[in-house]
């Protein structure tokens, strides 16, 4: 491949992560080849001309916007949609051509060269089940700059109402954080953090923060919040954050007690799947999901004491009795 091809698949490569509202103009693409490529000065007009190539002959449509001052590309299809064709192409479900093409299309490019990896292991990131905003990278991208330039991002962020819904935390508060590292589960990614303005450590998912941008207040040093934890303390305390069941599967019928902490982890317990079936009273609401039976599952339920009622199977609503009535003997009660 030529130097000048290498520059305009580059170019391509750049624009695709743009929409409207998050423009390149000709220098920072100018500065973006010459570092992937070290094409060192490359003229002003080169530069243009490579971008109308790239107008000419791109499946997405390039426009400029004189009101932002830069390139954007109007996508046929954004990476949210990309990596859930992958995930179908893993879970031996049959594309059209279209859709062919244009997954190939984009591992050519080498947007992302994960996905080919994950294709080939069978597997790949259960996007689907995240909240389908398409602004999950976008966010990840912010973050991650954040980071190498420690600075802080603010954003709001959203939770489950009663019904599973989501809606803004704290009427829409702003939080101003630190970024330190992220955790990839598999069907979400975390982001764990320091919050300055409770001044406290906390773990956020990233598909629920809207908004996100980076401020100009310098980092917080990650002692702070965590004092001189190892790596494997820190992983440890982000794991806590995810649960995973081993056992037969069930369908798990719940009262539960509405707390916005309690929908937050019964979703996270269900893999997305949770549903609110019935109102059982002003407070309390019935909630489906399928889940496998196992100790875990029954200390995590009794854990929630009267918050949590199992309706159903039987068997598990018994062996929480049986775990508080050994509780109960254990401390005198």
């Amino acid at each position: 491949m030529g130097r000048a091809q290498e520059r305009i698949l580059q170019i391509q490569r750049e624009l695709y992560d743009t929409d409207e509202n998050h423009v390149k103009n000709t220098n920072m693409l100018q500065a973006r080849v010459d570092e992937a490529l070290g094409c060192g000065f490359v003229d002003r007009r080169t530069t243009y001309s490579d971008i109308d190539i790239v107008q000419q002959f791109s499946t997405d449509r390039i426009r400029y916007s004189a009101q932002a001052g830069g390139y954007y590309m109007e996508h046929g299809i954004t990476p949210m949609d990309f990596l859930m064709m992958t995930e179908r192409v893993a879970q031996s479900e049959v594309l059209d051509e279209t859709e062919i093409e244009r997954i190939n299309e984009l591992i050519a490019l080498q947007l992302y060269p994960e996905a080919k990896k994950k294709l080939k292991r069978g597997f790949s990131v259960r996007l689907d089940r995240m909240t389908p905003r398409g602004d999950v990278y976008f966010n990840m991208h912010v973050m991650l700059t954040a980071m190498e330039e420690h600075r802080r991002i603010r954003f709001q962020y959203e939770i489950f109402d009663r019904h599973f819904r989501l809606v803004p935390k704290h009427d829409g508060q702003w939080y101003d954080i630190s970024c330190y590292r992220f955790h990839f589960d598999s069907n979400a990614v975390y982001l764990y953090a320091g919050d300055a303005t409770a001044g406290k450590k906390k773990t956020f998912r990233v598909e629920r923060m809207v908004g996100v941008f980076m401020s100009n207040e310098i980092t917080e040093k990650a002692e702070k919040y965590y004092g001189s934890c190892s790596e494997e303390e820190i992983h440890r305390q982000v794991n806590e954050s995810v649960l995973h069941f081993d056992g037969d599967p069930i369908r798990l019928v719940l009262a539960v007690t509405y707390k916005p902490f309690i929908m937050e982890e019964l979703w996270k317990m269900s893999r997305g799947t949770a549903k609110t079936t019935a109102e059982i009273d002003e407070n309390t609401i019935r909630v489906e999901f399928d889940v496998r039976k196992g100790e875990p599952l029954v200390r995590v339920l009794a854990s929630y004491a009267d918050l949590i009622r199992v309706e159903s199977p039987k068997e598990v609503a018994e062996d929480i009795r049986n775990l508080l009535c050994s509780a109960k003997r254990t401390y005198g009660i």
